[in-house]
């Protein structure tokens, strides 16, 4: 916090200080911290990511959502993006799109689970 007082607009320090926020689940911090973050550098998808990983946890799954499929827009070999994105798709009963998304990121080398790729076949074809 005192590097934010000594250099207010540094992006490095709001990043580390936004990972350190959700890395301590204080994820309401980590958010405002990522918000400052992305006015200095709005091209950075790692901002946008740990962002959704906050309102992920904050169980705020449609501005989630939002932000991991910006993050895989700015960045679409984005392995981990897939994968979070496939859990919050899950939380919305969007079981189909959630298990695209975990194909995706396991081609992408993204290491999932296979009682999770299970869990979602079976939540798909139930939805039939």
């Amino acid at each position: 916090k005192r590097a934010i007082t000594l250099s207010p607009g540094n992006l490095s320090v709001l990043s580390n200080l936004g990972f350190m926020y959700l890395q301590n689940g204080e994820f309401q911090k980590c958010i405002s911290a990522y918000d400052q973050a992305i006015l200095y550098d709005p091209y950075d998808p790692k901002s946008y990511f740990n962002q959704a990983v906050a309102c992920y946890n904050l169980k705020n799954y449609s501005k989630a959502l939002e932000l991991f499929t910006k993050t895989i827009t700015m960045e679409p070999a984005y392995p981990n993006g897939y994968l979070y994105r496939s859990m919050t798709y899950k939380m919305l009963g969007d079981y189909s799109h959630a298990l695209q998304d975990v194909f995706i990121a396991q081609q992408s080398g993204q290491q999932v689970n296979a009682p999770y790729i299970d869990e979602l076949k079976k939540l798909t074809a139930g939805k039939r």
